[in-house]
């Protein structure tokens, strides 16, 4: 254990973007060695109030019974390890045994006092044995952490904990929600437990810049859900610096993604009452929809136009709920010949956009209804970016209906995930809205869970073919159904492999000209290599079967460019 290296992988480091930092964040199979040895040097354990001996309960029994038997165990562990590619093998160990760490975010005069360092090590051990086996009862679970059997007030060293195992990296062990439900529970059944959350947040705030960028997500994503949960209460005056800082600086873009999360929680109104005026220069637009061919009060020369002419007649025809082979057959016989197929899917989305802007499930409702015509008019990469740029047109004042939407439109096979992740990165304020590297994560683990979907479906057949005995009926039915399954699994396989390419091709051609032309040191290029780091992290499992390919895309990048490719990839650094 002396020799065992204590250091963390940067790749999966919290504050990765600062070597001063590993002080907050350490190995912990290190700290319980550390702790075990100073206990066992003083000869303490007999001391140790707080290490339950549960056998003791049981002494009297145990020493009158007989032997009986012996309970044997054997551990199963399900997780296929490739020989011939060390990259796969290496990401498939890392990801089902993920490396545990400690994060240090307030002093040791309120998390561990004057106690031994063991009473740390139990005391945490308590918390995430209590996660993990109450995972599915959070009450259970919030109630039984309020009340642990340690025997000291432990608010401090449990907001600790927990921000801890929300921010692990590659993963946490829960969903996040789980998490910042939780902890609103523990709000309300410790007193002291707010002011130790608070204390986190501000160390956590105050590092911002040095801290993984998927992490910094979570922390945006918890603290609006806290917040909505609270009546939108928070000292934000504390926080008024950020507001002279430049667009681009982290902690001003962190608030921005708060706010916007906490108007997808409730509406404009009410987070523009619940903010401090001078802060409203962070509230993102009133959600309205825009459409370029349907207005209120067209001036004369704009009832002429013919695109104009189009949107109104497709519009009273969906207001009169036409079949979708009504209106497809108008479309492609009157309006696709004198218009084009690409203005006239502008055309066509945009109204249904607008007719269906009262709520998502009106939208839903527009799409499926008029799904032939869009799929008629949708028959390219180029029609596809033309059906992305009309949502995004449509719903610029509303990130959260563009994800929605585009999401949905991925769900139906009208675009693909390659398309969508060549309009994000062609955006040139990708850098910015944080809304869009949610689309590009959305569109690159779609097509993903396709293709593990797909393989599961496989497998699933397969095993009901073997159980089946020669002769059965419905096997020939099951072997055709084994082959469209393989057919099926091939292409998921295929457009998966396209969309990663795509990803980290996309990365490379936007960071490749800024480390040739000089800008590798601006906060737009760390930004960046921070999202390269964190798609490649997140799609480690999937990307690495396609390391060579990767690797000799890369190999004519800048070093820096490589190394946090292959940092988030292969875990090299």
């Amino acid at each position: 254990m002396d020799r065992r290296s204590s250091d963390i992988p940067p790749s999966v480091r919290l504050f990765g973007y600062d070597g001063g930092l590993k002080e907050r964040e350490l190995d912990y199979l290190t700290c319980v060695w550390y702790a075990v040895k100073d206990v066992h040097a003083q000869g303490s354990w007999k001391k140790l109030a707080h290490l339950h001996r549960f056998s003791t309960h049981f002494a009297e029994t145990l020493a009158s019974s007989t032997s009986q038997h012996t309970l044997s165990c054997t551990p199963m562990l399900k997780i296929e390890v490739p020989a011939a590619n060390i990259d796969e093998m290496s990401a498939r160990i890392s990801s089902s045994f993920p490396r545990r760490r400690r994060l240090i975010l307030l002093g040791k005069e309120h998390t561990e006092g004057e106690r031994s360092p063991i009473e740390r090590v139990i005391g945490e051990e308590f918390v995430v044995d209590t996660l993990h086996f109450y995972n599915s009862i959070r009450k259970e679970c919030s109630e039984r952490l309020a009340r642990l059997p340690l025997g000291y007030r432990h608010e401090a060293f449990l907001a600790e904990v927990m921000f801890e195992q929300m921010l692990q990296l590659p993963t946490a062990e829960s969903k996040p929600i789980f998490y910042y439900a939780t902890m609103i529970d523990l709000c309300k059944l410790l007193p002291e437990f707010p002011r130790a959350m608070a204390g986190c947040v501000r160390e956590l705030f105050g590092k911002l810049e040095a801290l993984d960028v998927e992490c910094r997500l979570r922390l945006s994503e918890w603290l609006a859900y806290h917040l909505s949960n609270f009546n939108f209460q928070w000292p934000w005056e504390r926080w008024a610096h950020v507001l002279q800082q430049p667009n681009n600086s982290v902690q001003r873009m962190f608030l921005e993604d708060i706010i916007s999360r906490l108007v997808r929680l409730s509406y404009h109104e009410k987070i523009q009452k619940s903010l401090p005026e001078a802060f409203l220069c962070l509230l993102p637009p009133k959600p309205i929809p825009v459409c370029m061919y349907l207005k209120q009060d067209p001036q004369e020369d704009e009832m002429e136009d013919p695109f104009m002419k189009l949107a109104a007649e497709f519009h009273s025809m969906v207001r009169e709920k036409r079949t979708d082979e009504d209106v497809n057959g108008w479309v492609q016989e009157s309006v696709v010949v004198s218009l084009g197929a690409s203005k006239t899917l502008d055309v066509v989305l945009q109204v249904l956009l607008m007719v269906g802007s009262k709520s998502f499930t009106h939208t839903l409702t527009a799409l499926e209804r008029y799904i032939k015509v869009l799929r008629e008019l949708v028959s390219d990469e180029e029609q596809e970016m033309v059906a992305i740029n009309s949502v995004s047109y449509v719903w610029t004042n509303s990130p959260q209906r563009t994800i929605m939407i585009l999401n949905r439109l991925h769900g139906l096979r009208l675009v693909r995930g390659v398309s969508i992740l060549n309009w994000a990165f062609s955006r040139a304020d990708l850098f910015l809205q944080e809304h869009l590297w949610e689309i590009v994560y959305n569109g690159t683990s779609k097509e993903v869970a396709r293709a593990h979907d797909a393989s599961e479906e496989l497998s699933a057949a397969r095993a009901s073919q073997s159980a089946m005995e020669s002769g059965d009926e419905g096997e020939e039915e099951k072997e055709g159904t084994i082959q469209d399954l393989e057919r099926a699994l091939h292409e998921a396989k295929e457009t998966e492999k396209q969309t990663l390419l795509c990803l980290f091709q996309n990365f490379q051609k936007v960071l490749d000209p800024m480390f040739e032309g000089g800008g590798s040191n601006t906060p737009i290029a760390t930004y960046l290599l921070q999202h390269l780091r964190a798609f490649g992290r997140r799609f480690r499992l999937s990307a690495t079967p396609l390391s060579g390919i990767l690797r000799s895309h890369f190999a004519g990048s800048s070093v820096r460019v490589r190394e946090e490719a292959f940092s988030g990839l292969f875990c090299t650094t």
